[in-house]
């Protein structure tokens, strides 16, 4: 890989919020390894490590950056911190997600109630669906459906995916990184899987139309009943 000046690479990624550059700076020390920080952040943000890929090695990086390895050490443990990043033993760092705003949400929403969770969650999800319902593609639809059948099948891991899919075609990462935060807060029962399977039906015909406003019914009606245990 190329490699321009840190200071350069400092600047051309976008900006982050207050609240996560008080949680690096607690993580880091000085200028440099924020710097650091911030290319390496960068990286994982704008895509060029995807989700799931491995990151290069300290050595690497070290020499990309011609920092010390030290210096890349604390940014990288910063980001697994913020939960961007993962350690796998004997295999190495992985990417792990694209922005730290769902585990900042985890950390700083501790102090509120359930109850006002649930009812953000709830508003989250009545904005993808008509989201959902303009940007679905065929093939998007046929994913849909093909989870909405495994959910009805008892696959557990479907239902929670379905929703997934559901905030991606809303076309707002948003929505997507607060609705991860929020959730990683409660316990949704899946027990009942079959069940919140069933309503999916509804929401994919919605969205299969192209019909924004009963994609919006059918999620009112599916998100009440797949949050009421909650």
């Amino acid at each position: 890989m190329a490699a321009p000046t840190l200071e350069a690479r400092t600047h051309s990624g976008p900006s982050y919020t207050t609240l996560l550059d008080s949680i690096a700076e607690q993580h880091t020390r000085g200028t440099r390894s924020l710097q650091v920080l911030r290319v390496l952040q960068d990286e994982v943000v704008s895509g060029r490590w995807p989700e799931g890929s491995q990151i290069p090695v300290e050595a690497e990086l070290s020499e990309w950056l011609s920092v010390s390895r030290s210096t890349v050490r604390e940014a990288v443990s910063t980001l697994v911190h913020l939960g961007m990043l993962e350690p796998r033993p004997s295999q190495g760092t992985f990417v792990r997600a694209r922005t730290a705003l769902p585990v900042a949400l985890s950390e700083f929403t501790v102090g509120y109630q359930v109850d006002e969770i649930r009812l953000l969650l709830r508003s989250l999800e009545l904005e993808a669906a008509p989201g959902a319902a303009r940007n679905r593609s065929e093939h998007d639809l046929d994913e849909l459906r093909a989870l909405e059948q495994r959910g009805m099948d008892g696959d557990r891991v479907a239902v929670g995916a379905f929703h997934d899919v559901l905030f991606r075609l809303a076309g707002n990462s948003l929505l997507s990184d607060l609705r991860q935060g929020l959730e990683s807060r409660i316990r949704i029962d899946v027990a009942s899987g079959a069940v919140c399977a069933a309503a999916h039906g509804a929401l994919a015909e919605a969205i299969a139309a192209n019909d924004a406003d009963a994609a919006r019914a059918a999620a009112c009606a599916h998100v009440d009943l797949r949050l009421s245990s909650v």
